[in-house]
């Protein structure tokens, strides 16, 4: 997560075919420097990532939903075709940023688990998926579009060398249900919040 911010903020300045299409035409020796961060980072979370689908599938049911599984295999697929192609270095480097609020979930499972009360980290929760998994990845969603699809003089792309651009497309229309998904994640958990404000307020009855 460290590493991902670090690079993003790298990133920003940069140009916009290095950002998505990972084309070093300067010749930066900064570029290849961050490209050796890049690689070991979607590398550690790409193996993050298969290793809890192997626990969401072992454990259906009880751990492990439909919608959880889509979403592994989705940016697992999305990951690997991107490090392959070196392609959208910049929208990657914010989109690890989204397992933030898994590190409070985390901590949200083992304090249930001890029978301990989760407000604080219920709250931490929601407030990181928010930040890192709706805004966050929303803005970076809004960015990625205008750049890619957009006609603004200031952002036209140099072809990618080397990857068909149906891939392209398939990447970025997955990254985008994907977030998505989030959203409906995210619904789901103010939804359980106003559930539980209305519990805790709810006169006892003799």
């Amino acid at each position: 997560i460290v590493r991902g911010v670090l690079l993003c903020c790298v990133m920003l300045g940069m140009d916009p075919s290095y950002q998505y299409h990972g084309i070093n035409s300067s010749g930066s020796e900064l570029i290849e420097r961050i490209n050796m961060q890049i690689g070991p980072t979607g590398e550690a979370f790409t193996g993050y990532l298969l290793f809890d689908l192997i626990r969401l599938i072992f454990y259906f049911g009880e751990y492990g939903k439909l919608d959880m599984i889509i979403h592994h295999i989705g940016f697992i697929v999305c990951f690997s075709i991107s490090q392959y192609y070196w392609y959208l270095p910049l929208p990657f480097s914010w989109l690890v940023q989204g397992e933030l609020s898994t590190l409070f979930l985390n901590v949200r499972w083992v304090q249930k688990e001890l029978k301990r009360n989760t407000t604080i980290a219920d709250l931490l929760f929601a407030a990181s998926f928010f930040a890192s998994r709706v805004l966050l990845y929303g803005i970076g969603t809004c960015h990625m579009w205008f750049v890619i699809y957009g006609s603004h003089p200031s952002y036209v792309l140099e072809p990618h060398p080397t990857m068909p651009q149906w891939l392209q497309h398939l990447v970025v229309f997955g990254l985008t249900s994907l977030w998505g998904l989030n959203l409906v994640w995210f619904r789901a958990i103010v939804n359980i919040a106003v559930r539980k404000s209305r519990g805790a307020k709810k006169p006892k009855t003799a």
